[in-house]
């Protein structure tokens, strides 16, 4: 009788800490709104009218295919609002969810000069290129839920590898809604000294219109 007292308390415990170790109130059904959020057309014009540090850039990110309800391509293109003809950065982004929760790749993309304004014709990029595209490793997004409608992702540590103006690595932070995201780039020298970027806050990206 003892035995089969302290067997079945045995597989209570196991069922409990089992229940515990996947945090799924976290990141159960997110994966839709987060990609809701990132797709869209944004402008941190509002933002560069009251500080001078930032200056007025458009940023447009379109869908382009899904391998399956859990993974996701996007086009991503930034440039200054008075030259949208020569973007500063075109990448692809893979946003997909995993055991660990939602996280977002970047990948760089050849033949940028062929794609320029692509997000007005996704159909450019529809062909599956995935294959083409050049992962930048260590640089990956993690994302988390800060509150209801809301979410933050940071690189981890130092594994981003970035060279821009003598930095080492780059970290990117993100706080995302359904407004728009604050999006906080920055890079350091080996000795943790930063080189480059806001101190204090990101690009304030509003979302002027969404992707239908």
């Amino acid at each position: 009788m003892k035995l089969s007292y302290l067997f079945y308390m045995l597989l209570l415990l196991i069922s409990c800490s089992r229940k515990k170790a996947i945090p799924t109130e976290v990141y159960e059904n997110n994966f839709e709104e987060v990609s809701d959020f990132i797709s869209g057309h944004f402008s941190n014009k509002t933002q560069s009218k009251t500080d001078t540090l930032f200056q007025n850039m458009d940023l447009h990110i379109v869908p382009i295919y899904m391998d399956s309800d859990s993974v996701k391509w996007f086009y991503a293109e930034r440039c200054y609002a008075d030259n949208p003809k020569k973007p500063i950065e075109q990448v692809i982004y893979k946003l997909e969810e995993a055991d660990s929760g939602i996280k977002l790749n970047t990948f760089g993309l050849p033949n940028k000069k062929v794609f320029v304004g692509a997000w007005k014709n996704p159909s450019m990029l529809n062909n599956n290129l995935s294959s083409t595209f050049k992962k930048k490793h260590g640089c990956t997004l993690f994302f988390n839920k800060k509150g209801k409608g809301e979410f933050t992702a940071s690189t981890f540590g130092k594994t981003c590898r970035n060279l821009f103006m003598g930095s080492i690595y780059g970290t990117t932070r993100i706080l995302i809604d359904k407004d728009g995201m604050q999006l906080w780039e920055r890079g350091y020298d080996d000795k943790d000294k930063l080189i480059w970027g806001p101190k204090k806050n990101g690009i304030q990206f509003e979302k002027i219109k969404d992707d239908e």
